[in-house]
């Protein structure tokens, strides 16, 4: 143990990159050698909790010094004699050399790596190993944001693996890559780091750990998402000083490596972390060389030709995927907002016929490209209204400002209740012959309604009752998510089918949530 590496303060360097419209920046912590702290803060994750090492004992602290500064990030412990990190945390560091002199050290078996909070029992167990080497991912080019920011690190001399306090975490079980969907990453995961709640605040030196939910790779903006994991705290984040630190699933696999997020840490900001599902990262940490590069995106999906702007029940709907790099399979899904693929199309270009079914639904369209290395996504696309019923002659006249589609629910109501909605379109003056509530799931589990009410004499306003059942099995906390269309009928003469949708003019839609209470 060395007194004087516990002595240290920390104080912010930014460093930032760019990334279209994702500011992104290493969650790196620079520290001035012989700094001393005025105040501690309360946390170091924001929004996180004080952790003790038994939680987590594969975390460990690596850093380094050189000159007048100090670098700090966090590592988990793969074997007794290796370490994964980030790859910036490796960068102008001297493997080898000892970690006063630009070399690399990890601390294991801590709570704490300040002395004013360290315990007895932290001091006692600390276990100070210097890195004789590392390895950075061949896909590494120096750039926080860019991929391949995985590091392997070899420790001079092994970590004794108590079980308790030090010990290590496996990888995650290979799984073949898929072609039309994500990798099936857990969707809660806990990161862990001895980083900071801000980038104001000074360091308590304390481990915290967060609980992280994996959102949509759009949420990062992220061309790479073949490599990364796009991933976001309700109320935390990862922050300057957890880079390289674990990410893992119950404790049991570690799926991941903190790589970089927005600069400023937000409660509730996505981050990126290194995906470890990925052959192109897994089989690099196996000891590969030259692992397989995924698929990465070079242009985005879009709706062509018009096709998208205004969807009509009975036109063709055309969806062009985007290109990218490596691809040996590419397949292309056109989905509704509840998820339900509709059309799923090998290579670039998917062509749909919409039909009556679909009327009243948004619908979506993404590419999935694969090979060797992983899968990549594309943006989602989506249309730019919801799909219409074609115009019954010239009764469908243009809705006005005022034809807003309004809805009354619930905010929150218990798994397997029955829910009353209520739809209210302002100014009905287009809808004499009737008015049709559909209410869609934006998630599978849920009834789709469809109920229609007649207007009466001069109401001010057309009013639409419907009843949803929520699924029995959703979790209490979960928020369901629901879409209502409302349709209207110029004349009481209106032509009606078995679908309801003939002579039929679109009004509008609304979205709104139900949260499941526990």
């Amino acid at each position: 143990m060395t007194a004087r590496r516990l002595l240290l303060a920390a104080a912010l360097l930014v460093v930032a990159a760019q990334t279209s419209a994702f500011a992104a920046e290493p969650l790196v912590s620079q520290v001035g050698v012989g700094e001393i702290s005025g105040s501690a803060s309360n946390e170091w994750i924001v929004g996180g909790t004080r952790a003790p090492i038994a939680d987590a004992p594969w975390q460990v602290d690596v850093w380094s010094e050189s000159g007048r500064s100090s670098t700090d990030c966090g590592g988990a412990i793969l074997d007794a004699s290796t370490v994964l990190t980030a790859a910036h945390c490796v960068d102008g560091t001297n493997p080898g050399a000892p970690a006063r002199e630009g070399g690399l050290a990890v601390w294991a078996g801590t709570s704490s790596i300040r002395r004013s909070t360290a315990t007895i029992d932290d001091r006692i167990a600390l276990q100070e190993r210097s890195v004789s080497s590392a390895r950075q991912h061949p896909g590494w080019r120096g750039r926080v944001g860019s991929t391949g920011d995985l590091a392997v690190l070899t420790l001079s001399e092994p970590l004794t693996l108590d079980g308790r306090r030090v010990a290590a975490i496996s990888l995650p079980p290979a799984v073949p890559v898929p072609t039309d969907a994500p990798y099936e990453v857990p969707g809660n995961l806990t990161v862990t780091g001895y980083g900071r709640t801000s980038s104001g605040k000074e360091p308590d030196g304390w481990l915290r750990s967060v609980e992280v939910q994996v959102v949509d790779p759009d949420r990062c903006d992220d061309a790479d998402n073949a490599a990364e994991i796009c991933a976001r705290a309700p109320r935390g984040s990862a922050c300057s000083g957890d880079s390289g630190g674990p990410v893992t699933a119950a404790g049991i696999f570690l799926v991941g490596i903190v790589s970089n997020g927005p600069r400023s840490c937000p409660a509730g900001g996505p981050n990126r972390y290194v995906n470890l599902y990925a052959p192109e990262n897994r089989e690099f940490v196996l000891g590969s060389t030259a692992p397989p590069t995924a698929p990465r995106r070079l242009t985005r999906a879009r709706f062509t030709g018009g096709s998208g702007d205004t969807p009509l029940v009975g036109s063709e709907l055309t969806c062009d995927g985007g290109a990218f790099s490596g691809a040996t399979t590419q397949r292309t899904l056109i989905t509704t907002a509840t998820g339900d693929t509709v059309l799923a199309s090998t290579g670039r270009i998917a062509e749909l016929a919409i039909t009556a079914d679909l009327f009243g639904a948004r619908l979506r369209c993404r590419s999935y490209a694969s090979n060797a290395g992983g899968v990549a996504l594309s943006p989602l696309a989506v249309t730019g209204a919801a799909v219409r019923a074609p115009s019954a002659g010239r009764q469908c006249p243009a809705v006005p400002a005022t034809a807003t589609v309004r809805m009354q629910v619930v905010a929150s109501a218990r798994a397997g209740a029955t829910v009353r909605v209520t739809g209210r379109l302002r100014d009905p003056s287009s809808a004499a012959g009737g008015v049709v509530l559909i209410v869609r799931a934006q998630r599978a589990g849920a009834t789709s309604v469809r109920r229609t009410a007649r207007l009466v004499g001069r109401s001010p306003s057309a009013v639409v009752r419907a009843a949803i059942r929520l699924p029995r099995g959703a979790k209490p906390g979960r928020r369901l998510r629901y879409q209502a269309v409302m349709v209207t009928y110029p004349t009481r003469g209106a032509a009606r089918t078995a679908n309801g949708l003939a002579g039929a003019c679109d009004a509008g839609d609304a979205t709104f949530g139900i949260r499941i209470k526990r």
